[in-house]
């Protein structure tokens, strides 16, 4: 049984719809067991999304314990009528995928139209070549109501001295994390928003996400 486990992410992302989008990606984890002992993981990839949202390239390498896996290297292209992904890593394929398919810059861009329109859930499907490279992934995102960071008190005239106020109660709120408090984003509208990544091919009785995350979207 794991009874310790640690690890650090690193998180990587730049571009703009002219030159397109990077990303990399790193994420170390150690597991630690009396039985089993120390395991160490090293998943590291990198990806790059056209402008557009037509075309996406892919490449993951993976460690575990120091022993390298095979990489995972291919790209993909989309269009009107669906995906298809071209794999060069461990092994030549390829996979078509009917249907409208988004790649990971294309799906946000997506979220915050979404989010920005007042709709609460938003579902489709995505491409980020993650796993074994051929997996498309059904996602459901459940957007929050707007919020807005408080930028801060105004600076006070020295020559009008405030005259003290009785407190009113406020309801209470979620915390605005650190990052939506200063800077250049504090005040700034964002929603929470929380994504599930369920594989296509899943059985379609009883399926289960396999990971959620819940990014702030501004």
């Amino acid at each position: 049984a794991v009874e310790s486990a640690r690890g650090r992410i690193v998180f990587d992302f730049s571009g703009d719809a002219c030159k397109g989008f990077a990303l990399q990606y790193r994420q170390v984890t150690v597991l630690e067991s009396s039985e089993s002992g120390t395991r160490t993981s090293d998943l590291r990839n990198t990806t790059f999304e056209s402008g557009d949202g037509r075309s996406f390239r892919f490449r993951t390498q993976s460690d575990l314990n120091g022993k390298a896996a095979a990489p995972v290297d291919g790209n993909a292209e989309r269009d009107d009528k669906g995906l298809d992904i071209t794999l060069k890593q461990p092994k030549r394929g390829e996979v078509a995928v009917a249907g409208e398919v988004l790649f990971p810059a294309a799906h946000m861009r997506r979220l915050i139209e979404a989010a920005r329109a007042g709709q609460p859930t938003m579902a489709v499907k995505v491409f980020d070549g993650s796993d074994d490279g051929r997996k498309v992934y059904d996602t459901l995102a459940v957007i929050g109501p707007q919020r807005a960071a408080a930028s801060g008190p105004a600076a006070s005239d020295p020559a009008k001295p405030e005259t003290p106020k009785p407190e009113t109660p406020k309801p209470s709120a979620p915390a605005v994390e650190a990052p939506l408090r200063e800077g250049a984003m504090a005040g700034m509208p964002h929603w929470p928003v929380t994504v599930s990544y369920t594989p296509v091919r899943a059985h379609a009785r009883g399926r289960k996400p396999v990971c959620s995350i819940l990014p702030e979207k501004k």
